[in-house]
């Protein structure tokens, strides 16, 4: 109790479900501006804290698995059937650094 106690103090501190919600539209933002750069329509749905990501007009999600496993594999795990959790312990730093390779994975399924 004394840990939970501890941990809900720390979050109201840092207003942390503000903090969460705006890192979590950077990178909803984000990854929605590096989709279109790329020619793809990626929709971004649930609240910022939790996203689910889906490439649409990919009725049988082959582009969708496709660009989750090129993030994978470069190091973002992205799920493709899941949303996603925003915490405090995500840093500006670690937001571009998804996008770029969200970026780069977008521009290797062009090829």
């Amino acid at each position: 109790m004394a840990a939970a106690l501890a941990n809900i103090t720390e979050l109201m501190k840092n207003d942390a479900a503000a903090s969460i919600n705006k890192t979590g539209r950077k990178l909803a933002d984000g990854l929605i501006k590096v989709a279109a750069d790329n020619g793809f329509d990626l929709k971004v749905s649930g609240p910022y804290s939790m996203p689910y990501l889906r490439i649409i007009n990919d009725d049988d999600m082959t582009l969708h698995f496709d660009w989750i496993a090129r993030c994978v594999e470069r190091g973002v795990y992205f799920l493709p059937y899941h949303n996603h959790f925003i915490s405090m312990a995500h840093t500006d730093t670690d937001i571009e650094e998804t996008l770029g390779i969200a970026n780069n994975a977008f521009q290797s399924m062009k090829q």
